[in-house]
């Protein structure tokens, strides 16, 4: 467990230009923070959708 964290953590690093691999490693390290993005593009994009 730790090693994968570890493995992600530097992936994380490697392509932290890259949003959608920021997002997805984030989900492992903090979840609250990523939930809170989540939540908050959902709230920006639910009026497109409606």
């Amino acid at each position: 467990m730790m090693t994968s964290l570890i493995v992600l953590r530097n992936a994380a690093r490697q392509h932290h230009w890259d949003q959608i691999h920021v997002d997805y490693y984030a989900d492992f390290q903090t979840q609250t923070f990523t939930f809170f993005e989540f939540s908050v593009s959902l709230s920006n994009f639910r009026p497109t959708k409606l």
